[in-house]
């Protein structure tokens, strides 16, 4: 949630109070950033994994 919620602000802010002690915002973390939050959102998928013993069953995030 952290990330989900600062992360453009963070993004808009970099160069100004990050980039000299950090170095250039690379694009390919921009990328990195956003595939992190897609893995938590059920839109993007998931799996049932089901018991064959009990026949629970729980989500997994793809």
């Amino acid at each position: 949630q952290c990330v989900e919620d600062n992360f453009e602000t963070f993004e808009q802010v970099y160069d100004e109070l990050f980039s000299k002690k950090y170095g250039l915002f690379r694009p390919y973390t921009k990328e990195v950033i956003y595939r992190y939050l897609d893995c938590g959102d059920l839109h993007h998928g998931f799996t049932r994994v089901r018991c064959a013993d009990c026949g629970g069953s729980h989500k997994t995030l793809q």
